[in-house]
């Protein structure tokens, strides 16, 4: 494989996340790389996910793509598993403890291996501005990338892309939080995965108007799914529990202001100034 369009890159944005957490449960939950300065000259990549996918967790570790030796495409069939050091890489979380977003630096992690594994980033042009999500629509077809169930093609080591559409504007506080609902089945490890508007072609402007061509963004974070007879969200990691209601294909999604947010704690806590963030444009690779 030729990693030379948008969809192509999307299945190397993401992590697979797995913790042992107290009790010697195994979970699993996806991350997704994320540039933050945004500058030609340097780069500062970070792991945005679910608070509670680390969140009291023993032990956590990263699964990576291996790269080619000769040339910057993937080594498919081949990954690196990276253990996190709490004692060393410091986990942010979003100012508000009730928002379910954390953030890690990636370089730590991997260290001196970075040449030896394969990954494309978000970057931070391409998140939402409050601008650009106020023009999305009420209906929008979103696109979501991770590890359902903790399961990924086991031969070359990829994630699984699925869409689904928004239950409720991406522009407007679910219940007054900073979450939308998805239309699509969102199962455990699907925690932390990357919530895309991916229109290829044509678009809608949000005003009734069609637009032709290429619109990439990050709009959000999964984070949970909705169950029958309940007013709260279930968690979708992949710890096992007991299913007391039948999930109902709704999930939740943290916005990109939320996203957002959380970079801009997790920079203050390391002491990292910012690049101005500029527009999204038409198309980004």
């Amino acid at each position: 494989m030729i990693v030379n369009t948008i969809s192509k890159h999307l299945l190397f944005n993401t992590v697979k996340i797995t913790c042992v957490m107290p009790g010697g449960v195994v979970s699993h939950g996806t991350g997704f790389i994320i540039d933050i300065l945004d500058s030609p000259e340097q780069n500062a990549l970070i792991v945005i996910t679910n608070r509670h996918v680390v969140e009291g967790a023993l032990h956590i570790s990263i699964r990576m793509i291996g790269r080619m030796k000769d040339a910057d495409q993937p080594l498919l069939g081949t990954a690196h598993d990276f253990s996190i050091d709490n004692n060393s890489v410091q986990l942010v979380g979003h100012p508000d403890p009730t928002v379910d977003i954390a953030a890690f630096p990636l370089l730590p992690v991997i260290g001196a291996m970075e040449p030896d594994v394969f990954f494309r980033f978000v970057a931070r042009h391409q998140i939402a501005t409050p601008v650009q999500a106020a023009a999305h629509d009420a209906l929008e077809e979103v696109t979501f990338v991770g590890y359902p169930n903790g399961w990924s093609d086991e031969l070359h080591h990829t994630p699984i892309v699925r869409r689904g559409i928004t239950a409720t504007p991406m522009g407007l506080k679910f219940g007054g939080k900073p979450v939308f609902l998805v239309d699509g089945s969102v199962f455990g490890g699907s925690s932390g995965s990357p919530v895309f508007l991916f229109n290829e072609g044509t678009y809608s402007d949000g005003q009734g108007n069609l637009v032709v061509g290429t619109r990439f963004q990050l709009v959000g974070i999964m984070a949970a799914t909705l169950v029958r007879h309940s007013n709260l969200p279930m968690t979708v990691a992949t710890q096992p529990h007991v299913k007391l209601a039948q999930e109902m294909n709704l999930g939740v999604a943290y916005n990109s202001h939320a996203i957002v947010e959380t970079i801009a704690e997790f920079e203050r806590v390391h002491g990292i100034k910012a690049t101005e963030p500029t527009q999204v444009q038409a198309v980004q690779e």
